[in-house]
């Protein structure tokens, strides 16, 4: 197993982040503070901070923002709040993320075939 300075999205469980978010949470004795709303409320808090680094950019823009190593580590800074604060939501209320994504992939497969939607980008209707 890799030390933890080495570990990536290659060689991480997603068990072993959830633990470790558990741990760091036990540990500060915060799991009083974390119920569904506040971890709910939290995430799109966080959401917002991520978004703020776009804000009154344009799509190219916001591109060009991220080829800056210092706001891309800022961006993943927030994007990993957010992360933090799912995986949070996920391991106390006993939510299979591996389980719930591929569930809902499956859904929106059915939903937006590629073959109807291919270079679309519409909400959903019956197609």
């Amino acid at each position: 197993m890799p030390s933890k300075a080495n570990y990536s999205d290659h060689n991480t469980v997603l068990e072993d982040l959830k633990k470790e978010i558990r741990d760091f949470v036990k540990r500060r004795k915060w799991d009083k503070f974390h119920n569904a709303k506040d971890l709910s409320e939290g995430m799109v808090i966080e959401a917002g901070e991520l978004l703020e680094h776009f804000l009154w950019k344009s799509a190219r823009e916001s591109q060009g923002y991220l080829r800056n190593q210092k706001n891309k580590d800022r961006v993943a800074a927030e994007l990993s709040d957010l992360l933090i604060l799912a995986f949070n939501f996920a391991d106390r209320f006993h939510l299979d993320i591996t389980r719930s994504l591929r569930k809902k992939l499956a859904l929106l497969e059915r939903r937006y075939p590629a073959k109807k939607v291919f270079g679309c980008a519409r909400k959903y209707r019956p197609l």
